[in-house]
């Protein structure tokens, strides 16, 4: 008689088969978390480069000038400053007694000082008279840049003298925002050192509070070798309901005010950016940045010298989260 022989199948008991999909599903959950931090921190990566690239094309254009402002304006001067407006009787630009003289550089202000932002401004233009810097200083040579600069009576293209009704009819800059939901805050210290005198601004004093921090850069060609200079203005200048965009004493202060020796950058003296990425996200939220620390894009006085800082070594400046300088490293 054939016995039937006894067949074992070799399988897995259900205690393994659990085992098995819940370590996978342990490994594919790290795997996406470690997916998802490597595309956050691109993008990150990225827009920092991206706010360095358009603060950089700034400066490129006031070095680089072209009559790339195509519409027809009127300029007058009133004395005290010019004054420009729409027009389509006036001159196309090129054709009248003022001239492109550069451009301005606007970072939020907000309050309380150090809270993040998410957007800027730098399509400002600021416009000036043609001078003859031989006679314009009083009917005297202009001895120097800054002189030759005040005696153009330039104004910033907004307020009254904004050069498009979209922003002096809603009363709104063209604010354009970082990449990603990114964030950022003025880091650049102007605290006060000892009685008035500050780090950045030293004893510079004007009608307005001089701020912590510097909120604005203005960027001019010489009218007198056409050489570039950089000021860091040290109050908040977004926004052309301002009243130093609007009166006309208000305009010519601010001008003579912030076009100072005291003010212009250079090698060593550079506007600092701390750039975060979304506020949104859980790291965020949770107060921890993914990325450890956050990078600074620090701003000199042309277009090369825009760079973000090392995080590491001499020159190395980094920040986090928290507000104001709080978190600032510099070395």
């Amino acid at each position: 008689m054939n016995k039937k022989s006894k067949q074992f199948i070799n399988g897995f008991t259900i205690i393994e088969i659990s085992l098995f999909l819940g370590l996978s599903g342990f490994l594919a959950v790290g795997l996406m978390a470690g997916w998802s931090n490597s595309i956050n921190r691109q993008r990150y990566n990225d827009m920092v480069s991206t706010f360095k690239s358009e603060v950089q094309q700034v400066f490129f254009e006031v070095e680089n000038p072209k009559n790339d402002l195509t519409q027809k304006i009127r300029c007058t001067d009133n004395g005290t400053n010019i004054s420009i407006v729409l027009d389509d009787s006036g001159n196309s630009r090129g054709t009248t007694d003022c001239i492109i003289l550069g451009k301005m550089i606007n970072f939020a202000n907000p309050s309380p000082f150090g809270l993040f932002s998410t957007h800027y401004d730098t399509s400002r233009y600021i416009i000036g008279l043609d001078i003859n810097t031989s006679t314009a200083c009083g009917g005297k040579p202009c001895e120097n840049d800054i002189d030759a600069l005040k005696a153009t009576k330039y104004v910033v293209a907004t307020g009254k003298n904004s050069l498009s009704t979209k922003w002096s009819d809603t009363g709104k800059w063209d604010e354009q925002p970082l990449e990603w939901d990114g964030r950022y805050k003025a880091i650049t210290d102007n605290r006060t050192t000892s009685g008035s005198s500050r780090k950045f601004s030293g004893d510079l004093t004007s009608p307005w509070s001089i701020r912590d921090s510097i909120f604005g850069i203005m960027i001019l060609r010489s009218p007198i070798n056409g050489s570039v200079l950089a000021f860091g203005v040290p109050i908040g200048t977004m926004g052309p309901g301002n009243q130093f965009y609007n009166n006309e004493n208000l305009i010519a202060s601010f001008r003579n005010s912030f076009t100072d020796s005291r003010l212009l950058l250079n090698n060593n003296k550079k506007v600092d950016i701390c750039v975060m990425p979304n506020a949104d996200s859980y790291w965020a939220r949770a107060g921890v940045s993914i990325f450890g620390r956050g990078k600074v894009l620090r701003i000199g006085n042309t277009s090369s010298s825009v760079e973000i800082a090392p995080l590491d070594g001499p020159g190395s400046v980094s920040c986090d989260n928290q507000n104001g300088f709080e978190g600032v490293s510099w070395n």
